[in-house]
Order: structure tokens, then C-alpha cells, then sequence
């Protein structure tokens, strides 16, 4: 009967065991898996994250984590701010700067952060007035009058990121003013892409031609970059650049790094107002890195204004052959571009 006993016990205890064991293995492979799919389907993302936190701790500005009691506030509100329209003390004028560009290069940050200038009076439609490329036949008074109201000492400046790849706004608007300073805003090529990618997938589906981005920009036939898509010939900053600079001169053109805006928004905004010759504004303390935002926000004394929360959706995953065919089929346009601007961008 002893040994009876002691044998069920031990078998009791294998049952365990083995319960045991299969348990752990289970969640062993859970967690594996879990890990195997962040790192291929999240793994691009995690890595610009990281450069722009690590960034800004290198640069020293306020960082919130995502535990801080922070105090956010949406894109509304910064809309609403400087519309000063109907004062006595301001007039609606022809802008003296116009953003030409490029659209999902971090357009809308630029904006949001010059507008904050107070020698800077921003149209802020976020959609653009469009003027040079849709409705030009409303004619100059209209467009004037699509401007924010401003002070005697205040730019002008309207932002409409379609321009760019327009093919009869760059000689309107030297007809409008040859004098017109630009501001054209880029990013690393493929990086664009898959922005435009992702706003598509969400809002425009209708427009592409399948559910990843092979199907979107690859030739089935071919085998190689279909550079007759629209979401690759955006990219190509200098094809578009080229009609832009047979009216105005490169000096009058200034082009902000979006990823480096991305870690570095003072730094940037400072290069502009050089190029703007007005006087010196943007600081560090004006910024504060959102870590569950992912990117840089504007600093108040009461709270933080963010832009709305569709910014900074995460990107696809892009499978190594489909990287370097990317990658070697902008290197030749991006050389160009370099050598024109005589500027380069760490687009490794």
C-alpha cells in the first residue's frame, strides 16, 4: 500500500511538472513571438523614436514621459491664436514668404512653430490657399485677402505644400513677386514615402493599388521602381526643384531638414529666422519632447500644445530588397540635389 501511495505521488507531481512545463513553453514562444514581430514590424519606427529622444536629451530640452502629469492641449487652440483680424493697428498684405513644400515632410511642424514668432504673421489653413495651383483665375485681391492680418513690422508668409509639384505655380508666382522668398521642407526620401503611404492607407485607400508598399511602388513587370507613382515622384525633390529654380535663385530658396527639425525644432526655426532676417526668437525652452506624442511640442508656463494625434503615425515595415532598391534609386537624385544647394542630409 506504501509503495502504491508513493507511486501516485509521483506520478501527481510529473502531471504537475508537465503542467508545469507547458505553461512555461507556452508563454516562452507567446513572448518570442511577441518580440519577432515588434522588431519586423515596428523595428523602423522604435529607431526614429529613439533618435529623437536621444536627441533631445543630448540638446537638453524638456522631456515629459509618458507617467508625468502633463497638461496637453490640441491643435485648435494654436490655430486660433494669432488671428488678429479686424484690429486697427493691422492690415491684410501680400506675403513676402511662401512654403512651397514638401508635403509630409513635417509641413505642418514648421508652420506651427514659425507661427509662434512674433514678427511672423502665418496664414495657417492647413490645407494651403492653394492660389498658384487651383485658383488662380480668383485673382491677387482675392489671395490677398486669404491672408492673416498683420502689423507694420510683421512677414507675411502663407504655406500651401501642393505648390511644389505644381507645374505652372512657380512661374505665377514669380510674375506675382520675383522677390518671393521660399521655404521648401524635406526629409529623407523613403521616409516621405512611407508617411504618405500610411495617410493614404487611412484617409485615400481608394488611390492605391494594393495594401503594402511594394504594391505601391514597384513595377510588377519591371521588377523596379515605378518612379510614374505618385507616392515616388514626390520624392524626388530635385525633378520638381529644377522648374522652381529656372525663376528664382537658389539664395532665395531655404530648405529645412524635416529630420533634423524632428530632433532639433530651436536649431532649425534659428536657421530660418537668418534667412528671414528677423530677429532672433526661438529657444530650447520654447520645445518640450512628448514621450507618448513621439515628437517636440510647443512649451507654456500652464501646459503643452501639441499637433493633432494623427502626427506621427507609425510607419510599415519595408523588407530589406525592397530598402535597397529605394535607396539606390534616390541616390543619384539626391546627389543632385546636394550639389545644387551645395548642402548635404544625413539620408543614410
Amino acid at each position: 500500500m506504501r509503495f502504491c501511495a508513493f507511486v501516485l505521488r509521483i506520478q501527481k507531481c510529473l502531471r504537475i511538472s508537465n503542467t508545469f512545463n507547458l505553461v512555461t513553453t507556452t508563454v516562452t514562444i507567446t513572448l518570442l513571438w511577441t518580440v519577432l514581430f515588434y522588431h519586423i514590424f515596428r523595428g523602423p519606427v522604435y529607431v526614429s523614436v529613439s533618435k529623437i529622444m536621444s536627441s533631445a536629451i543630448e540638446n537638453n530640452y524638456t522631456i515629459y514621459r509618458t507617467f508625468d502629469k502633463v497638461n496637453i492641449i490640441e491643435m485648435p487652440v494654436i490655430l486660433g491664436r494669432k488671428d488678429i483680424r479686424g484690429y486697427g493697428n493691422c492690415i491684410q498684405r501680400k506675403p513676402e514668404v511662401v512654403m512651397i513644400g514638401v508635403p509630409k515632410c513635417g509641413t505642418g511642424s514648421v508652420r506651427t512653430f514659425l507661427n509662434e514668432h512674433p514678427y511672423v504673421a502665418m496664414e495657417m489653413n492647413s490645407e494651403g490657399v492653394q492660389y498658384f495651383n487651383l485658383r488662380y483665375m480668383r485673382g491677387p485681391e482675392w489671395y490677398r485677402h486669404q491672408m492673416p492680418c498683420s502689423t507694420h513690422d510683421q512677414l507675411t508668409i502663407e504655406n500651401s505644400p501642393q505648390y511644389f509639384i505644381s507645374e505652372e505655380a512657380p512661374e505665377r508666382m514669380f510674375k506675382y513677386n520675383p522677390k518671393m522668398k521660399l521655404i521648401l521642407t524635406v526629409r529623407n526620401p523613403i521616409s516621405r514615402l512611407e508617411s504618405e503611404f500610411v495617410q493614404m492607407a487611412v484617409g485615400r485607400p481608394q488611390f492605391l493599388t494594393g495594401t503594402t508598399i511594394d504594391e505601391n511602388v514597384i513595377d510588377p513587370e519591371t521588377g523596379k521602381v515605378n518612379r510614374r507613382k505618385t507616392l515616388v515622384s514626390k520624392s524626388i525633390y530635385i525633378r520638381y526643384l529644377k522648374k522652381w529654380l529656372e525663376y528664382f535663385p537658389v539664395e532665395q530658396i531655404h530648405i529645412v531638414d524635416g529630420d533634423e527639425f524632428a530632433r532639433n525644432p530651436s536649431e532649425e526655426l534659428n536657421k530660418i529666422e537668418r534667412f528671414l532676417n528677423v530677429e532672433k526668437f526661438f529657444k530650447k525652452e520654447h520645445f518640450a519632447y512628448v514621450e507618448n506624442r513621439g515628437f517636440f511640442c510647443l512649451q507654456r508656463k500652464q501646459s503643452v500644445e501639441c499637433l493633432e494625434k494623427g502626427k506621427g503615425r507609425l510607419h510599415p515595415y519595408i523588407n530589406p530588397n525592397l530598402m535597397r532598391k529605394l535607396q539606390n534609386f534616390y541616390a543619384l537624385f539626391n546627389e543632385e540635389l546636394f550639389t545644387t544647394f551645395g548642402r548635404r542630409f544625413n539620408w543614410a
